[in-house]
């Protein structure tokens, strides 16, 4: 009987562990995450800002992951107009900015923008590429000590 009533346990807590909240649940234009790549993520569509994504507060097999929160036309922090939390970085942050002064919130990601006359998506990659990690750091080091003429 104590065995039965230990394999009972084992089985629940296995299954809250491994197998419960593994994929996703939508309501309406709510999507909430589990236990998987998002790390009990989820994200919102609305038509002002595009899709709020977010991370709940919960663990993810005993380790915390930093909370977020940003939006993006297409849920991705590739294209995301706004950015806070600990996961992003400091030049996602300054990314961020220049796409939100470029599109404003919820743009076509590949639609054509008429007053830089190209398509959005090129424009994204060209702020991606300009404040890129690997030559901020350099470009501001470079600036600061003298190395960058400028005419």
């Amino acid at each position: 009987m104590r065995n039965m009533i230990k394999g009972i346990v084992r089985k629940v807590k296995d299954y809250f562990q491994y197998k419960f909240m593994t994929g996703h649940i939508c309501i309406g234009n709510l999507t909430l995450f589990g236990r998987n790549a998002m790390h009990w993520g989820g994200h919102l569509y609305t038509k002002k800002y595009g899709y709020i994504c977010f991370r709940l507060p919960f663990t993810d097999d005993g380790r915390w992951f930093p909370l977020y929160l940003y939006f993006s036309p297409n849920a991705t922090p590739w294209a995301a107009t706004f950015m806070l939390g600990r996961k992003a970085h400091r030049d996602d942050w300054v990314k961020a900015r220049i796409r939100y002064s470029c599109f404003g919130h919820n743009f076509d990601v590949h639609g054509w923008n008429r007053e830089y006359e190209m398509e959005n998506y090129a424009i994204l990659r060209g702020i991606n590429n300009m404040v890129a990690p690997s030559k901020w750091t350099y470009q501001n080091y470079a600036k600061e000590h003298g190395y960058n003429k400028e005419p």
